[in-house]
C-alpha cells in the first residue's frame, strides 16, 4: 500500500508551496498528490522546475486531484479549447510521472437547472470518451471520478451514483475517487459500497469532516470507512486530502493510518 498527501486545502493551489513538498517527502510519505489547477496555470518555466524540484527531493507526484478550474464547464466550455487544455494538461502530467488523475471539480461539472439529467449523463460520457480517453490510452493512466457532497455539485455525489454511470461508460481506464468525507457526508453505507463497488474504486482519499487530517485519532465512521475498505481487500493507494495545521503531524497521520 502506498500512501501520499493531496495537497489542494494545506496550500496554494495556484504557486507551488516547495517548504510542504519538502516536509510531506521529509514526513515519509510514497508521493504528493497535486491539483490539475496548479499544473494547468504555471507558466512553462515555473513548471519545469517544479519538476526538477521534485525529482531532486526524490517526492513522486504518482496522482492528481482537482483536475480542472471552475471555469472550465463540460457543458458549455468551447469543445476545441476544452481539448487543446486537456492536452496540455496531459503533456505536463506525463512528465511529472502521473499514474492516476483525479476528477472532482464539482464547479466544473454542475448540470444547468433546465438540463435534464440522462442529457448531462450523456454529454459527459461523451466527453470522458471522446477528450480524455485518447490521452489516457497515450501516456498509459487512468482517470478516477470522485463522487462530491451536494454543497459542492449537482452531479454524481454518491459511489453508487457514480459506479452506475461509469457501468455505462464501459471503459476501464476510468474509476472513481471515494473520499471519507463525502461519503460520510451523503451518509453512504461503507458495506455497500465495498461488497458493490470496489472494483470501480481506483483511488481513495482520507479526511474527517471539515478536512481534518487525522493526525492523533480517528471518529468511528472514518475509521470504518477505511478499515472496512481494506478488509474487502482495497490494496490501491491512499491519500490523505485535507488541512494541514502542523507540519509535524503530517508524520503523525501517516504512522496512524499504517496502524488501522
Amino acid at each position: 500500500m502506498e500512501y501520499g498527501f493531496a495537497t489542494p486545502f494545506a496550500c496554494s493551489q495556484d504557486i507551488p508551496d516547495y517548504d510542504f513538498l519538502r516536509a510531506v517527502k521529509e514526513a515519509g510519505f510514497d508521493y504528493v498528490e497535486l491539483p490539475g489547477t496548479l499544473i494547468g496555470g504555471l507558466e512553462e518555466e515555473r513548471f519545469a522546475y517544479l519538476c526538477r524540484f521534485l525529482e531532486d527531493i526524490g517526492l513522486k507526484c504518482k496522482r492528481i486531484c482537482a483536475l480542472l478550474p471552475g471555469r472550465i464547464n463540460f457543458l458549455t466550455y468551447d469543445k476545441a479549447d476544452y481539448r487543446v487544455y486537456v492536452e496540455m494538461l496531459f503533456e505536463r502530467f506525463s512528465r511529472l510521472g502521473v499514474e492516476s488523475i483525479g476528477y472532482g471539480s464539482g464547479m466544473s461539472r454542475n448540470i444547468p437547472e433546465n438540463m435534464p439529467l440522462p442529457e448531462a449523463e450523456s454529454r459527459f460520457a461523451d466527453i470522458l470518451v471522446k477528450n480524455y480517453l485518447p490521452c489516457l490510452v497515450k501516456y498509459g493512466m487512468t482517470l478516477n471520478i470522485e463522487p462530491l457532497r451536494t454543497e459542492e455539485t449537482n452531479f454524481l455525489n454518491t459511489v453508487r451514483q457514480t459506479a452506475l454511470f461509469l457501468e455505462k461508460v464501459g471503459d476501464p481506464h476510468f474509476g472513481i475517487v471515494a473520499d471519507t468525507m463525502h461519503m460520510m457526508t451523503m451518509k453512504e453505507k461503507p458495506e455497500e459500497i465495498s461488497e458493490k463497488y470496489l472494483d470501480y474504486i481506483g483511488h481513495f482519499h482520507v479526511s474527517e469532516i471539515g478536512r481534518v487530517l487525522p493526525a492523533h485519532s480517528y471518529s468511528t465512521e472514518c475509521r470504518t470507512f477505511i478499515r472496512t475498505m481494506l478488509d474487502h481487500g482495497y490494496q490501491k493507494a491512499i491519500s490523505f486530502e485535507t488541512k494541514c495545521e502542523k507540519i509535524e503531524d503530517l508524520k503523525s497521520a501517516l504512522t496512524l493510518i499504517r496502524a488501522i
